[in-house]
């Protein structure tokens, strides 16, 4: 692993901040990145932890770069989801946001909650917690199977 403060680490850890921003990668795939340069996990995980919440605020606040205010028509996939986040609160948002799988993290958690209307601070705070849960089970499994290899 590399350990030293050299220019190369740290372009190394810009890729991982800017790919952690990515829709589809977000802290899943930069984990993955930082393990391809062999940097280290934990401030690997940091960084991207920190870059895939950068575009949270953008998408909860709408307007110019977030979703239009009727962006997607009402059919009965948004009033089931609707039910389920007015039923569960930000429980439901956290989980979404917990899970590491590619594609499901802090974009689905902020459109979710912005198609459905739950209180923006409440949002992002659960949005935030469950992206850091989801970083740690990445950094762990990432670890973990590079301590077996």
């Amino acid at each position: 692993m590399l350990t030293a403060l050299s220019p190369q680490n740290i372009w190394h850890m810009i890729v991982v901040f800017f790919s952690s921003i990515l829709p589809f990668c977000e802290s899943k795939g930069s984990i993955l990145i930082a393990s391809m340069y062999r940097l280290r996990l934990v401030p690997s995980g940091i960084v991207s932890s920190a870059g895939a919440f950068v575009p949270v605020p953008f998408i909860l606040k709408g307007g110019k770069f977030g979703l239009p205010e009727d962006g997607v028509k009402k059919s009965g996939k948004r009033e089931f989801i609707k039910n389920m986040i007015s039923r569960y609160g930000c429980w439901a948002l956290l989980l979404a946001t917990a899970i590491p799988f590619t594609g499901v993290g802090t974009w689905l958690g902020a459109i979710l909650a912005r198609l459905t209307g739950v209180d923006k601070k409440r949002a992002a705070a659960a949005i935030f917690v469950g992206n850091l849960i989801a970083t740690f089970l990445m950094v762990a499994t990432v670890a973990g199977v590079t301590s077996i290899f």
